[in-house]
């Protein structure tokens, strides 16, 4: 697992597909999108709680997670490089 950002992508414990994406902000925390059931949500964890949510047999999706000057900005570019590396991949 790469220390900086990454995409994985899984189902979760209830056979779910999921997609989570994350990146190492400044201090010791992760910002962090949970994609499910058309819907995704924003956590900031440490890197002990991200590993604790993905799996060992998630795949990971190759893709640029840029920062951006705000935070929804920075999500709707993720989710577009996200999308883009589904296609690609």
């Amino acid at each position: 697992m790469n220390l900086h950002s990454g995409v994985y992508i899984f189902r979760n414990i209830y056979n779910k597909p999921t997609i989570l994406a994350y990146k190492k902000l400044q201090n010791l925390f992760y910002l962090t999108l949970i994609y499910r059931d058309q819907d995704f949500k924003i956590l900031k964890v440490t890197w002990s709680e991200l590993l604790d949510v993905i799996p060992i047999n998630s795949k990971l999706l190759g893709v640029y997670l840029p920062f951006l000057n705000t935070l929804s900005k920075t999500i709707d570019a993720w989710i577009k490089s996200i999308i883009l590396g589904l296609y690609t991949h």
